[in-house]
């Protein structure tokens, strides 16, 4: 995929158009695990049911920061799906930063909050 100028700021202006299909491709290809955490967090700004579960199987990514954009995305999106899957992530993981995100995001699915 091509990019001209910024990579992070056309990723966050697909987030706010709306352009999912373009933001999967950057979150599922593998690549950069910057755009893709950048991608993670646009998605969140898409109301879309499909984006919530895009986001669910991708959980599991061994990027930090992509899984805690992808968590906060899902408390964004309201996506009461996904509150089981956060509330295991909340009580396995190691990292302060995810439990953090996990638990607001699940705040936020629980109270309307997004």
């Amino acid at each position: 995929m091509l990019f001209f100028g910024d990579k992070t700021e056309k990723i966050k202006k697909w987030g706010e158009k709306g352009k999912k299909d373009k933001l999967i491709k950057i979150l599922t290809n593998g690549g950069n695990p910057k755009y893709r955490a950048e991608a993670a967090k646009a998605l969140g700004n898409v109301k879309n049911l499909d984006v919530a579960n895009i986001l669910i199987t991708y959980l599991r990514d061994p990027d930090a920061e992509v899984r805690a954009n992808i968590i906060e995305s899902l408390g964004k999106l309201r996506a009461k799906n996904a509150e089981e899957h956060i509330r295991r992530i909340y009580n396995s993981e190691n990292d302060p930063k995810i439990k953090e995100v996990a638990l607001n995001a699940l705040n936020s699915i629980r109270n309307g909050l997004g």
